[in-house]
């Protein structure tokens, strides 16, 4: 059990860091743009769930109905809060470092490639949240769909 339960979680957080560079670029982009990291990143991550989910009932649960409204429903209702409270989380870190990024910048023109300080933060913040968000987003989807052992299962057979 413990090993199909790992390829599962395998099979289910490479979907997910797909998603995730999907959500580092619109972020990053969207805060060196000007919005702020809380706004970039709701965003970012709003693209970036959505996608993970159709993929996940599609390849990891092999439900070619996507899911039935409700369960659509309670999914956005989730990532509504889900997503407002790592965002909120990335904003606050990308604030604490962006001091220290640029006080490693000074006297250059640039930290790296013409980012702002508060991009590069907010970069490193989403990378300090996302370990949370993976692990709590595998078990509500696997709650939500009521297939958890089919999620365990798909993974396991992917990752043999």
């Amino acid at each position: 059990m413990r090993r199909r339960l790992r390829g599962g979680f395998r099979a289910f957080a490479l979907v997910s860091g797909i998603g995730w560079v999907l959500d580092l670029c619109l972020t990053m982009g969207l805060v060196q743009l000007g919005l702020s990291p809380f706004a970039g990143s709701l965003a970012g991550a709003a693209t970036a769930v959505s996608f993970v989910y159709v993929v996940s009932r599609l390849m990891l649960l092999a439900d070619r109905r996507i899911g039935r409204a409700q369960d659509f429903g309670i999914y956005v209702l989730w990532q509504v809060f889900a997503i407002s409270a790592a965002s909120a989380l990335v904003a606050v870190i990308a604030y604490l470092l962006d001091p220290a990024i640029a006080a490693v910048g000074a006297g250059r023109a640039s930290p790296v490639a013409g980012f702002n300080t508060i991009t590069i933060a907010s970069g490193l913040a989403k990378a300090l949240v996302t370990p949370l968000t993976l692990i709590a987003n595998f078990l509500f989807l696997g709650w939500l769909t009521g297939h958890g052992a089919r999620m365990v299962s798909a993974g396991a057979r992917g990752t043999r």
